[in-house]
């Protein structure tokens, strides 16, 4: 493991915002869990309102156009982790191809998120052979279910946000500058840790 890994490793273990938002305990069979919708029924006026999905429940269902020409759903996804990596910008993505092939390898899907087109995105994860899809959130919708979009910019914001095997969020870790070493080190940490 490269040095730049373990050292982001280092530092997440004593970031407190991240362990606060872990849910390191699975919950008991018979707790509810708050069911969300596809990102296509929710209500733009009332996104701004609702409280940001949080480690425990339940990702939202959705269905997102990709990189890969064919959209993307939550449920295409299942029985795999899944990180889901948010950012405003295509460009940001392409680094964070090297840590694709490590996730995979733990049996992970990964996705980035952006506002981006469709059509661009293909375009761009074509150029720079990218080993995951990127996925088309235009009106941030998504992003602001996480918690991950700023309103006031009309941006989406980094952070990366992990899903279990049976689609319930385990991670939500905002990051303004987040880096392909810390991408695989929160996923590496927490799937090891489940």
């Amino acid at each position: 493991m490269s040095r730049l890994v373990i050292l982001s490793l280092l530092c997440l273990l004593c970031s407190p915002a991240v362990r606060a938002q872990e849910e390191p305990v699975p919950r008991a069979p018979n707790v509810p869990v708050q069911r969300s919708h596809p990102v296509e029924s929710i209500d733009p006026d009332t996104l701004g309102s609702a409280a940001p999905i949080a480690p425990g429940q339940d990702a939202p269902e959705f269905r997102l156009e990709s990189s890969t020409g064919e959209p993307i759903a939550l449920a295409d996804l299942r029985g795999h982790w899944v990180v889901l990596v948010f950012n405003a910008t295509r460009t940001w993505f392409g680094p964070l191809a090297a840590a694709g092939d490590s996730l995979r390898a733990l049996d992970a899907r990964t996705c980035g998120i952006c506002q981006d087109g469709a059509t661009t995105l293909r375009d761009y994860a074509t150029q720079v052979a990218l080993p995951f899809p990127l996925l088309a959130d235009p009106t941030g919708q998504l992003s602001q279910l996480f918690g991950l979009y700023d309103a006031d910019a009309h941006a989406i914001q980094s952070g990366v946000v992990l899903i279990d095997a049976h689609g319930v969020v385990r991670l939500v870790a905002p990051g303004g500058t987040l880096h392909a070493a810390d991408v695989l080190a929160i996923a590496l940490r927490a799937i090891r840790n489940s």
